[in-house]
């Protein structure tokens, strides 16, 4: 998480990094990861600022040119 900008860290950035296997075995976590993956930003602003909307938007639009 050393090369990542702390915006982007979601949960506790001092505690270990965890797989997806070992959330599944920590069902409070598990929850909290799955808020965390699906939350929406609230306005227009905050999308605006987070990359992985902007890459998520930009693949849509990529999806139509492809359609086309």
């Amino acid at each position: 998480m050393k090369d990542h900008p702390l915006e982007q860290v979601r949960g506790n950035p001092s505690r270990p990094l965890q797989t997806i296997r070992q959330l599944a075995i920590d069902p409070e976590m598990c929850m909290y990861a799955l808020t965390m993956s699906t939350a929406e930003s609230k306005n227009i602003k905050e999308a605006m600022a987070d990359s992985a909307w902007i890459e998520a938007m930009q693949e849509e639009l990529h999806q139509f040119d492809r359609l086309q």
